[in-house]
């Protein structure tokens, strides 16, 4: 299975009096709204920990319940406070329908059945890395060729950045034509 990073630029936009602002926002002043929420933790422990509420450690569907993400392994989080940078490893992959699982070396039994209710669970890397005095970051994703979860997992730092008064807007860093 091919394995693959998807590389992605973002900006984040304040909210003020009901209406984001055209200018992008620094990382430090996302920071300190997530300190005022969390005075005991770092800039980045605290974004963690922001993450983790809105992740939970339950699958997470998509809207069409056709896949899911979790985070599982919170405490394997890398957290570097000195360039602003998260990585992890979440879960996630198809769910929604019933997979017949078979031995590669017999296709007449099925050895086990992936009920509707289940995930079929990949593990995916992320990194996010928020430059200080910048207000453009960086978000790595992994995926295994066409199989990836990256869409669920940006409408959830959407909705988390949302929470707080901030609207997340990505942009793929190398475009598509280029990469075909």
């Amino acid at each position: 299975m091919v394995q693959l990073l998807d590389v992605y630029t973002f900006q984040l936009q304040k909210k003020v009096q009901g209406k984001y602002q055209k200018e992008a926002t620094s990382f430090d002043e996302i920071a300190k709204v997530l300190i005022d929420k969390n005075p005991q933790k770092t800039k980045m422990e605290a974004l963690l920990q922001e993450i983790v509420k809105t992740f939970d450690t339950s699958f997470l569907l998509s809207s069409d319940s056709s896949k899911a993400i979790c985070f599982k392994n919170v405490e394997d989080f890398s957290i570097a406070d000195d360039s602003n940078t998260i990585s992890g490893i979440f879960l996630g992959g198809n769910t929604g329908q019933q997979y017949d699982v078979y031995s590669n070396e017999d296709a007449s039994t099925v050895t086990h059945i992936v009920k509707p209710s289940e995930v079929a669970s990949l593990p995916f890397f992320f990194k996010i890395w928020f430059p200080k005095d910048f207000n453009t970051g960086v978000l790595v994703v992994h995926r295994y060729s066409t199989n990836t979860c990256f869409g669920l997992f940006k409408k959830n730092l959407y909705e988390l950045f949302s929470s707080i008064g901030f609207k997340l807007n990505t942009q793929k860093f190398v475009p598509k034509e280029k990469i075909d």
